[in-house]
């Protein structure tokens, strides 16, 4: 917070770098969350927090962001169908 940042640099660090923070890692491999999914579409979103050690929320992010969402607990990939497009596009 800005409090945090005035208190720091009141007592003359002027260091802008993040001191390293205990827990779980921020950055997440796309490519072992995607590759597990792709094995098993099956996947539970708590066991893909659980085998890569990452917060729930990073892990549904990612997934989004490949373009999967669950269908009757199925990781899938959004695509709409052409009639469906079609329809989105009418009703605009």
């Amino acid at each position: 917070s800005v409090r945090n940042w005035f208190s720091k640099f009141r007592s003359g660090n002027f260091d802008l770098k993040d001191a390293s923070h205990s827990g779980r890692s921020v950055e997440a491999d796309e490519d072992q969350i995607k590759a597990l999914v792709d094995a098993n579409r099956h996947l539970i979103t708590r066991e893909v927090t659980e085998r890569l050690n990452l917060s729930s929320s990073t892990v549904h992010e990612h997934l989004k962001r490949f373009g999967f969402v669950s269908k009757l607990n199925i990781w899938v990939p959004h695509v709409l169908k052409e009639r469906n497009w079609i329809r989105r596009i009418i009703i605009c």
